[in-house]
């Protein structure tokens, strides 16, 4: 019991020093610093420091003078205001810290920061049309693409209609020379029925690859 007691206190703070001295003093009364040494069974000198600390904790009281007793003050009033100190002090940090946040800040020099990946270079039809999948299946807003040819992705493109389900917008435009494309044709109406909003380009679209999506 005794031990759960010790650990207990210095859950709240306390020194293993700091409360095993209180336990002392809550199991016998009022003691003088010798009696506490006695008691114990630590040096009479680094008792007083304890006996001091404890003090100024709010949890014990003593007259003045070296042969002074010391006692408890009610435990039940006494330990609460160790919670409400630690509460205090928390807040006097928090309100250094962003002072102190905000004066470093204004030292720190603007430096430029790039994006980890400007391209991503995929040499497989397979690869573009996995990535472009998963793209689409990431997307939590919006979908964007241009449309040429030539097509990696699965026919009719049924990722993009499970996009759509979850609320994506679509918005393409196509090359207008793809539109009687096979990979095109059979699906573009159910693609607009479906919510996608299309634009036909009348020339080449310069880009390489059959999509290049701007997914958010």
């Amino acid at each position: 019991m005794a031990e759960d007691f010790r650990l207990a206190l210095q859950e709240l703070g306390l020194l293993p020093a700091e409360a095993q001295v209180y336990l002392a003093l809550v199991r016998n009364g009022a003691l003088s610093g010798t009696a506490v040494a006695s008691v114990t069974g630590y040096p009479r000198s680094s008792v007083y420091l304890t006996l001091n600390s404890l003090l100024n904790k709010g949890l014990i009281e003593g007259g003045p003078g070296h042969g002074s007793r010391f006692s408890v003050v009610p435990p039940d009033k006494a330990l609460p205001s160790l919670v409400v100190q630690e509460k205090e002090a928390i807040a006097q940090r928090e309100k250094i810290a962003a002072r102190l946040g905000r004066r470093l800040a204004s030292l720190l020099e603007p430096t430029e920061t790039t994006p980890d990946k400007l391209i991503q270079v995929i040499r497989s039809p397979r690869g573009v049309a996995e990535r472009y999948e998963r793209l689409q299946l990431e997307a939590k807003r919006s979908n964007e693409v241009f449309v040429k040819a030539p097509f990696f992705v699965t026919p009719g493109n049924p990722v993009q209609e499970k996009a759509s389900r979850h609320g994506v917008r679509v918005r393409a435009i196509y090359e207008r020379a793809v539109l009687d494309v096979a990979a095109v044709k059979p699906y573009l109406a159910k693609w607009v029925e479906q919510g996608e909003q299309v634009r036909i380009y009348g020339t080449s679209l310069r880009f390489s690859i059959g999509s290049v999506p701007s997914c958010t």
